[in-house]
């Protein structure tokens, strides 16, 4: 019993707004919404397309961005685009380093227990995915790219709204497929940080 008690005070407190500097007449929603994500990135890549060998430094992250409209006041769908990287480089030679980018282009779903930027949500994601590569060995530098896939993202956050924006955090999960001539691999993406909507 104590359990559920606490669980159920956590759900509540999760789905409640936190206003800044007090408690505010709840705003219009607005014609559109747009929205920044930057964060940290684990990548995992089936088919050992990258390898971190001993004597690399590894930079792994994400940039998302999209644009939403409301449909009622719980929830906001829209466009997205979120891509993820990682970048090895040779410890003792700049010069040598490869770089792994991965796309997803669709569209997107926001659905928040509360209200439009205030507290708890979560999100889906479905569309079109892509890959590249950028290499160099000792500065001569070549690319690649897949061809076109499926991916999906699924994720959650909290935002808490100001007067023209809201800050969040972020925590998601995504899957993308990366396609060539001959060969099927994936890369999953887990990802957390912070966003900006306005």
């Amino acid at each position: 019993m104590r359990k559920l008690l606490i669980m159920a005070l956590t759900v509540f407190v999760l789905s409640t707004p936190v206003y800044a500097g007090g408690f505010y007449d709840t705003p219009e929603l607005r014609p559109a919404y747009f929205n920044i994500g930057l964060g940290y990135a684990y990548n995992k890549y089936d088919g050992e397309i990258i390898e971190a060998p001993d004597g690399t430094d590894k930079i792994a992250g994400y940039l998302d961005l999209g644009v939403y409209v409301p449909m009622n006041e719980q929830m906001l769908v829209g466009g997205v685009f979120n891509a993820s990287f990682d970048r090895l480089t040779d410890s003792h030679n700049s010069d040598t380093y490869s770089q792994m980018n991965t796309y997803l282009f669709g569209g997107s779903v926001l659905y928040y227990l509360n209200r439009v930027e205030e507290g708890l949500y979560f999100r889906g994601d479905i569309g079109f995915s892509y890959a590249s590569i950028t290499f160099s060995i000792d500065g001569h530098e070549g690319t690649g790219s897949s061809d076109w896939g499926m991916g999906f993202l699924v994720g959650a956050g909290y935002q808490i709204p100001f007067d023209y924006m809201s800050l969040g955090v972020n925590l998601f999960l995504s899957r993308k497929q990366i396609l060539d001539d001959d060969n099927e691999h994936s890369a999953t993406t887990v990802g957390a940080g912070l966003s900006v909507m306005f």
